[in-house]
């Protein structure tokens, strides 16, 4: 089942390909029921990006931190997926609010907060 984790993991970072559903479907229903809380992870982070929750994947993302580690940029792949998709979705958007979307410290306002 690690190997399993391991790839669907791996295949997050390729969206908006269809690779996670793909691999999803492969999956079989026993091994669904399994029980094993990393898949249960990975599946549920596989969800918040498919839905275009981003805070709700961020939020869960650093509870389950570690089970992603071991993909390298795994953060600037999703990061990429989730400019890909507010660009298809925004003509113009508030850097707050992309900051917000990305998980990112806004600059500007950093700056702000740093001269006072």
């Amino acid at each position: 089942m690690e190997i399993i984790v391991k790839i669907l993991i791996t295949s997050l970072t390729n969206l908006p390909n269809s690779d996670f559903a793909l691999l999803v479907y492969l999956i079989s229903m026993p091994q669904m029921k399994q029980g094993n809380k990393e898949l249960e992870k990975v599946l549920k982070m596989g969800r918040f990006l498919e839905e275009g929750d981003f805070s709700g994947f961020w939020k869960e993302y650093e509870v389950t931190k570690s089970t992603f580690q071991e993909c390298k940029n795994f953060e600037q792949s999703i990061r990429k997926y989730i400019c890909l998709a507010v660009s298809w979705t925004y003509h113009s958007i508030p850097a707050a609010f992309l900051c917000d979307l990305l998980q990112i410290v806004n600059v500007t306002k950093k700056r702000k907060n740093n001269d006072k």
